[in-house]
C-alpha cells in the first residue's frame, strides 16, 4: 500500500468518527420539552399568560372583534374596506352582508384560535402539578384560572357555532386522521362540560380583591360566577332550547345536536345562577358605578359614569369583573379611550386593560 492510500484511509477513518463524534454532543442549549418547561415556575407562568394571549384579539381588541365594528354603529371609508380585508376590520365587512362560509369573517374556529388554545390550557392542566418550585396552594389557583379560561373558550364557540367539539384531553399530533376527526357534541352536553369546568374553578378562585395584584388580569370569583350566569342564559334562550329550525341538526354520528323539546327549567336554573352570581359580586364589593355629581346636567354625569366604567386604572374598577391586558397597542388611538393603568409590566403585557 503507498504512502497515497494509506493517507487516504486515514483521512475517511477520521471522517466517519468526527461524524460519529459529532452526532453525539449534546447541543448546550438543550431543546425545550414540555416535560422541560413544566420544571420550573417561572417557564409555567409564562405558559399560562400564553393560554390567555388567545382571548385578547378575538374579545378584547376592538378592531378584531366583529361586535364591536360590525353593528353598524362604525362608519368607515373605502380605505379600510380595500386594504385591510382578511386582517383586522372584519365586522365591517360582515355588517356590509359580505360574510361568507369558506373562509368566514371573525372565525375562531380554525387551528390557531380557539382550539389552539384549548389545547394549551389542556397541557397545563396535565403537567402543573409538575413544578417543582411552586406550592400545591399555588398549582391549585393556577389550574383553576386556566379552567375558567378554557370554559370560556368553550362558550365563544359556543355562542358561535352552536354544539361544538369538545377536547377533555389533547389528541395525539400523530393520531390517525379518523381519530382527530371528532364529532360535534350535543349543546346540552356542551354546556354541562363548560358548567362543570366553571364548578371546579369556583371551588379554587378566590374573589379579586383578595387576589395579589399580579393575577388581576385572570379569571377570579366573581368572573367565573357571571360566566356561568351567560353560559346557563344561552342554554335557556329559544336559540337553543327547542328550537325547531335545528330538527335536521345532528352530527355525523347521526346524533340531535340541538335538542327540539323546549325546557322552561332551563330558565329556572338560569336565574336562580344569575341571582347567585349577583349576590357574590355585591357581597365581595363589585357593582354599577353610578353617582357622579361633578358635571352640570344629569346626562352629563351619567356620561361620566358610564365613561369611568370602562376605565380601569391600575386595574381598579368596581363594576368590571374580567379585565384583560392587551398587548403591541399602546400608541394606536384605542388606547387613549379604552382602560389604561400603571405601567407595571408583570404580567407581560402593556399598560392598558380592556374589559
Amino acid at each position: 500500500m503507498t504512502k497515497k492510500h494509506l493517507l487516504v484511509i486515514v483521512l475517511a477513518t477520521s471522517f466517519f468518527f468526527s461524524c460519529n463524534n459529532y452526532l453525539n454532543v449534546v447541543p448546550k442549549n438543550d431543546v425545550q420539552t414540555i416535560e422541560t418547561i413544566f420544571e420550573k415556575r417561572e417557564d409555567a407562568a409564562t405558559w399560562l399568560k400564553t393560554c390567555y394571549t388567545f382571548l385578547i384579539d378575538p374579545i378584547a381588541t376592538v378592531v378584531i372583534n366583529p361586535a364591536y365594528v360590525g353593528t353598524d354603529e362604525v362608519v368607515a371609508g373605502d380605505y379600510l374596506r380595500l386594504n385591510k380585508e382578511g386582517t383586522w376590520w372584519d365586522g365591517l365587512f360582515i355588517a356590509d352582508g359580505l360574510q361568507m362560509v369558506q373562509n368566514p369573517y371573525g372565525n375562531i374556529w380554525k387551528k390557531d384560535q380557539f382550539y389552539a388554545g384549548i389545547r394549551y390550557c389542556n397541557i397545563f392542566l396535565q403537567n402543573i402539578h409538575r413544578v417543582y418550585n411552586m406550592e400545591d396552594d399555588e398549582k391549585t389557583l393556577w389550574a383553576a384560572e386556566v379552567k375558567a379560561l378554557k370554559a370560556h373558550m368553550y362558550f365563544e364557540l359556543m355562542r358561535r357555532y352552536g354544539p361544538i367539539v369538545l377536547v377533555p384531553e389533547n389528541i395525539e399530533t400523530n393520531s390517525a386522521i379518523e381519530d382527530m376527526q371528532q364529532p360535534r357534541s350535543p349543546i346540552d352536553t356542551c354546556v354541562k362540560a363548560i358548567v362543570n369546568l366553571l364548578d371546579e374553578a369556583i371551588q379554587d378562585l378566590p374573589p379579586l380583591r383578595e387576589k395579589e395584584k399580579s393575577r388581576y388580569g385572570f379569571y377570579s370569583l366573581e368572573a367565573a360566577w357571571a360566566l356561568k350566569a351567560n353560559v346557563l342564559l344561552y342554554a335557556a334562550s329559544p336559540i337553543f332550547n327547542g328550537n325547531t329550525m335545528y330538527a335536521n341538526f345532528k352530527n355525523k354520528d347521526g346524533v340531535q345536536l340541538v335538542s327540539q323539546e323546549y325546557d322552561k327549567e332551563k330558565w329556572h336554573q338560569a336565574a336562580i345562577t344569575a341571582d347567585s352570581a349577583i349576590q357574590i359580586c355585591l357581597h365581595y364589593g363589585k357593582g354599577l358605578i353610578e353617582g357622579e355629581a361633578s358635571k352640570a346636567t344629569p346626562l352629563l354625569n351619567t356620561m361620566m359614569d358610564i365613561e369611568n366604567s370602562v376605565l380601569a386604572r391600575n386595574f381598579e374598577n368596581k363594576e368590571a369583573l374580567l379585565m384583560l391586558r392587551t398587548y403591541g397597542y399602546e400608541f394606536r388611538w384605542y388606547s387613549w379611550v379604552l382602560p389604561y393603568i400603571n405601567p407595571n409590566r408583570s404580567l407581560g403585557f402593556p399598560s392598558v386593560v380592556w374589559q
